[in-house]
């Protein structure tokens, strides 16, 4: 009888599930321990929110370029008395641009890995895929943003990221 269950209980098809299969290959064997490892790193919360990060820091890049260029701010017409040459004035747009830039990268990929690690946390806590999800991630977010000035700053917070999330996903999946 021992000998019956080791054979059949803990044989490698019936630990894997594999009963109808009628003999797997190594390299078959091999991609599914591949997919299986990346449906786990999918399934990470931690990793999808630093793509997102990263994502949002790119389109943080192109946010801030765009904005410092119409940013009249930075011209230098009537602040000095004498005209600076092609070079000096490029150097010195270019050590304001870098600033500016840098800021805006940061913030973009703070609010998308934080939003997106709350989003997948309240997700995967519900184990339901609704627009509450967003709603919630979006609280906490505007709540987290918020927090260092104060309970009203973190409240208003709450309120404007949770009514935005609900009007994002609201206009995503009508689509």
């Amino acid at each position: 009888m021992d000998d019956l269950y080791r054979n059949v209980f803990l044989s490698d098809r019936y630990i894997n599930y594999r009963f109808l299969v009628p003999g797997l290959t190594q390299n078959d064997i091999q991609l599914q321990k591949i997919a299986k490892i990346q449906r786990s790193v999918q399934e990470s919360c931690l990793l999808r929110a630093t793509m997102i990060g990263v994502g949002s820091g790119v389109l943080g890049t192109l946010v801030g370029t765009f904005l410092f260029s119409i940013n009249m701010s930075n011209t230098s017409v009537g602040v000095e008395d004498k005209p600076l040459s092609v070079k000096q004035e490029f150097v010195k747009q270019y050590r304001s641009f870098v600033p500016y830039v840098k800021s805006t990268v940061k913030n973009f990929a703070k609010l998308g890995f934080m939003y997106s690690l709350f989003e997948c946390l309240i997700q995967k806590k519900r184990a339901n895929s609704d627009i509450s999800n967003s709603v919630y991630a979006g609280c906490t977010t505007g709540a987290f943003l918020g927090l260092k000035n104060g309970p009203f700053a973190a409240a208003g917070g709450c309120a404007g990221f949770a009514a935005f999330s609900y009007l994002m996903e609201k206009y995503q999946r009508s689509k």
